[in-house]
């Protein structure tokens, strides 16, 4: 088979390789697909198609029986019909029509199932809306699970190694001239609309694919979004695909959306990008905000920006759900780095705020980590206290209970101690200090080394964390020459760095940067 953008080539009838003969054809199975010669998968869906109605006949039978409970028709479902309409699924190119006749096998299958419904105004027997089968089948729908498929091979493509066909296949770009006429849809543009859905803007998504951890979130995200009736509730907003997203979607909301912040350019926040997307946000959606010493980008919002970002949370009726990890490590002092929370409780929100002693009082083992959730109302809601923490108590006993106090009792002991309290703030403005000067002292270094770019994003940021604008390559090339590890995004945690080790960091990430291209 001959594949080529050029429409007239010449076909010589078989291929001769060597003592071998190959004959030419159109079209050719592989691995229980079909192979095109014009690379075209709209014959292959069809197939599928036809094979899953040849499966849902075969059991037919079973999914009418009303010897057999609906969970375990959905189960034959999932597990006999499912598997052949979706197998390859990872290299499809879909079009609407495609995804409609999917949807449409799909949607004969769930009626099998759940059967009619008794109309309550006729009182006649009808066939199941499309919305009222989705709501009976609580699992994603073909279409969902179709494309978090295809997200997962997408980035296991993207971390193959040069060598393998698969990724030169994907990166490679085809020589000469298309046919005439509109472009066909493209693999990589439904992996790029499939990001766009669950809140990437697509911009460099294989780089962004050698963070497995960020890609799987990304994968689940797709999974689990719903295509209508979403509520606004079960809508997340953060700044990072991190922790944050996997908390969220693990504690039960089902659409995360990501909010530009970071600004690969200055090295620093996209806060235009950010209130953009904020005011795209729907109403009563979760904004998750970092207080002060953004992980991982160590980029804070200025208090005029903090003000911009609670005029159009405001306005667009958002709902502030603040992460305080790091209180006192921003600036050193407590007041300073709680004044965002303070000032949106000023302007009457109501919000959430996760504060944590983990970091800032270095409760890191097991058995000693220990958090709040605080919880402000607005006022007249003192009547609905009793109930939420019922509530919140129903929660906490089904995760964990009885949890140890040793953790809890430090933070009593020092929070209720003036000398031990004032002793906890000099060791917070000690190690502020102590960060300060490790940035400044890579920097004067970088500087020095004559290493390419402008580095003055390491002392403008703040905390522990710096986002250090190194590529996955360059982080890859530091793991392999000078075991030397960061994050794949090319954070670093500045706490690891002292006064003895920062020369070698220094000419470890000149030469990363000198050898390797971003």
């Amino acid at each position: 088979m001959i594949m080529s953008r050029d429409g007239n080539i010449v076909r010589n009838g078989n291929i001769n390789i060597g003592d071998l003969s190959f004959e030419e054809v159109e079209k050719f199975k592989y691995l229980g697909a079909t192979v095109t010669n014009i690379n075209d998968t709209r014959e292959e869906i069809k197939r599928r198609i036809n094979m899953g109605n040849a499966c849902y006949y075969s059991v037919e039978k079973l999914l009418s029986s009303s010897l057999l409970s609906k969970n375990l028709k959905v189960r034959i479902y999932k597990t006999v019909i499912l598997p052949v309409l979706l197998y390859g699924c990872e290299t499809w190119t879909l079009t609407l029509r495609e995804e409609h006749r999917l949807r449409v096998v799909e949607n004969k299958v769930l009626r099998k199932i759940f059967g009619a419904k008794r109309d309550e105004v006729t009182g006649e027997w009808r066939k199941l809306h499309n919305t009222e089968l989705h709501t009976l089948y609580s699992s994603p729908d073909i279409i969902r699970n179709l494309k978090s498929r295809r997200l997962r091979w997408a980035g296991h493509v993207a971390r193959m190694g040069e060598s393998r066909n698969a990724y030169r296949v994907l990166v490679g770009r085809p020589e000469g001239k298309r046919p005439l006429g509109r472009p066909r849809r493209r693999w990589e543009d439904n992996i790029k609309m499939d990001l766009r859905e669950v809140g990437y803007d697509d911009r460099d998504w294989l780089t962004l694919a050698q963070d497995r951890d960020r890609w799987r979130a990304y994968v689940r995200a797709a999974m689990n979004l719903r295509d209508s009736g979403q509520s606004p509730r079960d809508i997340f907003n953060v700044a990072i695909p991190d922790n944050h997203e996997y908390t969220f979607l693990y504690s039960g909301l089902k659409n995360s959306r990501i909010y530009r912040y970071w600004d690969p350019v200055t090295k620093g926040v996209d806060f235009k990008g950010m209130i953009e997307d904020l005011m795209q946000a729907p109403e009563n959606s979760i904004i998750v905000l970092q207080m002060c010493s953004h992980n991982p980008t160590g980029c804070d919002l200025t208090k005029e920006q903090w003000i911009k970002v609670a005029d159009v949370m405001e306005e667009r009726k958002l709902f502030p759900f603040f992460d305080a990890a790091y209180q006192g490590f921003s600036t050193g002092g407590l007041e300073t780095d709680a004044w965002p929370v303070r000032y949106f409780v000023d302007r009457g929100f109501e919000l959430f705020i996760a504060q944590t002693f983990s970091k800032n009082m270095g409760l890191y083992s097991t058995c000693d980590r220990v958090g709040s959730l605080i919880v402000v109302l607005k006022e007249g809601r003192q009547k609905e206290v009793e109930s939420i923490k019922l509530m919140l108590t129903v929660i906490i006993r089904a995760l964990y209970l009885c949890p140890t106090k040793h953790g809890a009792e430090i933070v009593i002991q020092t929070l209720k101690s003036p000398e031990l309290y004032k002793e906890w703030l000099e060791c917070l403005k000690m190690m502020v200090k102590r960060l300060k000067a490790v940035r400044q002292g890579l920097k004067d270094r970088l500087v020095k080394l004559g290493t390419p770019g402008n580095w003055d994003h390491i002392t403008e940021q703040t905390g522990m964390f710096s986002f250090t604008g190194l590529s996955g390559k360059q982080v890859a090339y530091l793991a392999k020459q000078y075991h030397i590890y960061l994050m794949p995004n090319g954070r670093a945690n500045m706490c690891a760095l002292n006064m003895n080790n920062l020369d070698a960091f220094a000419k470890a990430l000149h030469n990363a940067v000198i050898n390797i291209p971003a």
